[in-house]
């Protein structure tokens, strides 16, 4: 939650349908997860939406 009049802050959420499950139990940053996922996503969306404490 951004700190009151701070402006606009941006958040952006990704959702991936895979076709096969991750390694379970395995920590990922977000390079490793990424490099995990190659070759199983299906489709993607995002939403970005902007928020603002005044």
């Amino acid at each position: 939650m951004p700190p009151v009049s701070h402006g606009p802050h941006r958040y952006v959420f990704q959702l991936f349908a895979l076709d096969k499950a991750l390694s379970a139990g395995v920590s990922f940053n977000r390079k490793a997860l990424l490099r995990e996922m190659h070759g199983k996503i299906l489709a993607r969306g995002r939403l970005t939406g902007l928020f603002e404490r005044k």
